[in-house]
């Protein structure tokens, strides 16, 4: 804000700024020659007026047809920064204007928008002259990167790749059926901010799909919502064992898996198991009961007959057999 301080004072303030309280080491940079070279290419422009941002693309290099088209491409400020950080250019052209060798001139456009062009400061030919200090940039320099945050960047990175790959998956869900009821434009299926919101967020109901904007009813039952939620559904089963994710592979966090029947205990499977039949009173032979039993036993969808307190099968109270049912593909 070109304030002149002591940052002694405010290092060891009671409310120290964030660059003070700042570990990061910081370099001073000397920008003498490229400030040199700004100020010379601002005195040169004669016919057309730039702004701030059009001199920062022109010191960084930048080949758009802007930059391009423009004597701004053959004055001695292209390309003299290209090797400097381009928030770092933005500080120092600031700190030019502040400093009274730059200056910035409001114009009306066409629009009644302001515009401010650039041109020379009343401190300009004293800088060309060599009257003035040297200009010296601190620079951030590099932090280290710890263990830590290798694994925070491992971890954004592979919930990235997760999200990406479900998002290619909609994609091509989404060409399928579009191909199917041929139509031309595919974001009438589902648009491309729905699909990315669907990868976002990867739901595995249909109660958590219904959420996502863009998802109605009808594009559910003409689309077969179904797919989309097979693939959301896969891809954040993925995302529940990785390590990276928040709440890991935890039981409590992971959502439950589908189309996985629930095992039988072994103490159940026994349970089940049908005792020998044995004939107690009654009619028939005992003979004609144990061959009655064994064929409905045997009969598709039959159940056991059941059974007294005591596990001893009575034939009078042997139930009717279900009705066997004729399966036909649709």
């Amino acid at each position: 804000f070109a304030e002149t301080f002591d940052p002694s004072l405010c290092k060891n303030g009671s409310t120290p700024c964030d660059n003070c309280q700042s570990r990061v080491p910081f370099r001073s940079e000397d920008v003498t020659d490229l400030v040199r070279a700004v100020v010379q290419s601002v005195q040169c422009v004669r016919s057309n007026q730039y702004t701030l941002v059009q001199l920062l693309d022109a010191v960084k290099g930048s080949t758009s047809n802007r930059i391009m088209s423009s004597e701004l491409c053959s004055l001695p400020l292209y390309g003299r920064g290209k090797d400097v950080a381009k928030h770092d250019l933005e500080r120092l052209l600031h700190m030019l204007v502040i400093r009274d060798v730059l200056a910035e001139s409001l114009h009306i456009g066409h629009h009644d928008n302001v515009v401010c062009y650039v041109k020379t400061g009343s401190k300009a030919r004293q800088f060309l002259s060599g009257r003035t200090e040297r200009f010296v940039l601190p620079i951030r320099g590099k932090v280290a990167v710890t263990t830590a945050s290798k694994s925070t960047e491992a971890g954004a990175s592979k919930e990235d790749q997760v999200r990406e790959e479900c998002y290619q998956a909609l994609l091509r869900l989404r060409i399928t059926w579009a191909q199917k009821f041929k139509m031309k434009n595919p974001e009438h299926i589902f648009s491309t901010a729905t699909l990315r919101e669907m990868s976002r967020v990867l739901p595995s109901t249909k109660e958590q799909m219904m959420r996502v904007v863009g998802v109605t009813e009808v594009k559910w039952k003409n689309f077969d919502g179904d797919e989309f939620l097979k693939i959301t559904t896969e891809f954040n089963n993925a995302k529940s064992k990785s390590p990276y994710w928040e709440g890991g592979a935890s039981k409590e966090n992971r959502p439950p898996a589908v189309g996985k029947k629930r095992k039988q205990s072994s103490s159940g499977l026994r349970a089940k198991k049908a005792r020998p039949a044995t004939y107690v009173g009654g009619a028939g032979s005992e003979d004609e009961f144990e061959g009655l039993t064994e064929a409905v036993s045997h009969r598709p969808g039959s159940v056991p007959p059941p059974t007294t307190e005591t596990g001893i099968r009575r034939p009078g109270l042997l139930p009717p057999p279900r009705p066997v049912r004729s399966h036909t593909t649709l």
